[in-house]
């Protein structure tokens, strides 16, 4: 690492001008005025932008710059340009004999003997820009070389093409640095780059590799609407200001480790394409990633969180992985939906803490030895949660486990018992005992656990209405085949069957000898004897059940 002359400046800060005009940066590269450069000429041959940004000035100069540039191209790329650029085709078309006149005069009055450089690559590196920089809407045919190059005023790339890489690495924004709707056709360097005011990358569009990696931005940086086609590197970044990012695409993977959010930090609504790499990052203010849609990976292990987080309505379509993210502040997870594993193993929630409405549609969440604030909330409800895979049966239990476990410290019994159902259901599938499985099963199926009131009641009606129709066949058929129990001359009505399946279903209650007497219950035909223990056994556990369900209800609430 280069040593620096005065450590608490930063790296392309001057710290000193030599007599033979020369500038030397706090990291020793040294730096020639721009207007020695013969490229720094010929994007301005009307003047600099002295005193601010001059648009008919701007204009001229652009005629001069990309008539030059785009000298070689054929006419038909030049118009699709021009289109894409808002501008008349004529101000592409290569430069009459006035302009190309013009242009080695200047050349000559500035530089000496110059001749007029070949269209293609450009080299402003390693150059002072004294003055406000302005590229607005020009076209760089070939590569451009801006490495380690200081602009010590406002610099405005906005709407500027770049049809091959483009190099800004180490390069010190003073001021304002604009690159709204900038085209990059190859790949971009902003590596170790600084940019000391508002850094403005709004709706660029980045066709290739993109590297922003140890750049520092001590303004806002805006990157709202951009859209990143390749691989794009954010890692070890330092954002003094607030990060904009909503509505951004991620076409390609998008690494952001260890980068530093001082500000707040917005990705709303952008979306990733491929893996997110938020591993390790810091974010000291507020960030909002609602509505972000993960296509692959997300990855936001060790980060921390100072400020509130904000993943409302965020899709997770793959695995979202924050083991041992620290939250500080609030963290709302609320309508979120995790389709593939979601990782919040170690770590901490330490502010209020919300699920709500999540949905985890294959795999239940792990939060093994993470702590939580007392302020958590989650969905009791199954449709939020995932369906039994024999494949990964014993991790959702654990899993389920772990979150009662959590409803349990918080004393919330209503989510302690909706986990313990899930965690049972899950038990069902490990039994390797068959009748322990079905028992199992079964207890969920008329009780949903213990939990169930209309269960145990919708139940309780099946056993006494069947009960009933099966004991008013057996009387039609020992009347009319066999000899009817005594006092007994005509089929007993359908209300006789319905009293009787009462008394069996609730004989608990002592219903059957206190209504119909022991004599009576003797003489009945043998196989409603049968259908009436039937219904005394299953009356008295769907009894229980109801009994379970509304103690649990009653406790819960």
């Amino acid at each position: 690492m280069t040593e620096l002359r005065n450590p608490s400046l930063p790296p392309g800060e001057i710290v000193e001008k030599r007599e033979d005009g020369i500038w030397v940066r706090n990291d020793g590269v040294e730096l020639s005025p721009a207007e020695k450069n013969p490229y720094y000429v010929l994007a301005t041959v009307f003047g600099p932008h002295k005193d601010g940004y001059d648009r008919a000035l701007a204009k001229r100069n652009r005629r001069i710059w990309n008539g030059w540039m785009c000298s070689r191209m054929e006419a038909d790329a030049r118009a699709e340009l021009a289109k894409e650029l808002r501008l008349p085709p004529e101000d592409l078309e290569p430069l009459n004999p006035d302009e190309k006149k013009l242009l080695r005069v200047t050349l000559c009055d500035r530089l000496g003997h110059v001749e007029i450089p070949e269209p293609g690559d450009v080299d402003i590196s390693n150059n002072y820009f004294s003055h406000t920089a302005v590229w607005e809407k020009y076209v760089f045919a070939g590569n451009a070389e801006f490495s380690s190059a200081y602009f010590a005023r406002y610099a405005r790339f906005s709407t500027a093409h770049f049809a091959e890489s483009a190099e800004f690495s180490s390069a010190h924004f003073t001021g304002y640095a604009r690159f709204s709707s900038v085209f990059f056709a190859k790949d971009v360097e902003f590596s170790s780059t600084y940019f000391g005011g508002y850094a403005r990358f709004i709706s660029a569009h980045f066709a290739g590799t993109v590297e922003f990696s140890a750049a520092h931005f001590s303004g806002n940086a805006g990157f709202s609407a951009a859209r990143f086609f390749g691989y794009v590197g954010f890692s070890i970044v330092h954002f003094a200001g607030d990060a904009e990012f909503s509505a951004a695409h991620f076409f390609g993977y998008a690494r952001f480790s260890a980068a530093n959010f001082a500000g707040n930090a917005v990705f709303s609504s952008a979306q990733f394409d491929r893996n997110a790499d938020f591993s390790s990052a810091l974010f000291t203010g507020d960030v909002k990633f609602s509505s972000v849609y993960f296509t692959w990976d997300a990855e936001f292990s060790t980060a921390h969180f100072a400020g509130n987080a904000e993943f409302s309505a965020a899709q997770f379509a793959r695995n979202a992985d924050f083991s041992s993210a620290h939250f500080a502040g609030s963290a709302d997870f609320s309508i979120a939906r995790f389709v593939g594993h979601a990782w919040f193993t170690d770590g901490a929630f330490a502010g209020a803490t919300v699920f709500s409405s999540a949905e985890f549609e294959k795999t239940v969440p792990n939060f093994f030895q993470r702590s939580f604030h007392d302020d958590t909330r989650f969905t009791a409800k199954s449709g939020h949660w995932p369906p039994v895979d024999p494949e990964v049966v014993q991790q959702s239990k654990e899993a389920y486990r772990r979150l009662r476990q959590i409803s349990a410290a918080q004393h919330n019994p209503e989510n302690e018992h909706f986990f313990l159902r899930q965690e049972m259901a899950c038990s069902a599938e490990l039994q390797d005992n068959p009748l322990s499985k079905w028992v199992i099963k079964g207890f969920g199926f008329f009780s949903d656990y213990g939990y169930s009131v209309g269960r145990p009641v919708g139940w309780l009606a099946v056993t006494w209405l069947v009960g009933a129709l099966a004991i008013q066949f057996v009387f039609a058929w020992a009347i009319v085949y066999g000899a009817p129990p005594p006092g007994m001359a005509a089929i007993p009505g359908f209300e006789d069957a319905l009293g009787l399946g009462l008394a069996n279903t609730f004989a608990i209650f002592g219903f059957r000898t206190f209504y119909f007497g022991e004599e009576y219950m003797s003489s009945l035909p043998a196989f409603v004897k049968v259908i009436g223990g039937a219904q005394t056994v299953f009356g008295f556990i769907f009894l229980f059940f109801l009994g379970l369900g509304l103690r649990n209800r009653f406790r819960l609430k």
